[in-house]
């Protein structure tokens, strides 16, 4: 991560080349994962687990499941 920032310090024209074609797979990656996502059903025992589970780490927020 620091050589990355470095190098796009260094020449942030070149390091945006050189990582487009990477970020628009991850983008087209991510607008994939959103549609199969409204797919996803969760049972109530795995809702549980999960309260379970945010309650045993103690985890703060209401995004914790996600």
């Amino acid at each position: 991560m620091v050589k990355r920032r470095i190098a796009h310090e260094a020449a942030p024209y070149n390091f945006m080349a050189q990582w487009r074609d990477a970020e628009a797979a991850e983008r087209n990656r991510i607008l994939r994962s959103r549609k199969l996502s409204e797919q996803v059903k969760a049972s109530a025992p795995i809702l549980d687990l999960i309260t379970v589970i945010c309650v045993e780490y103690q985890v703060d927020g209401l995004r914790a499941d996600v």
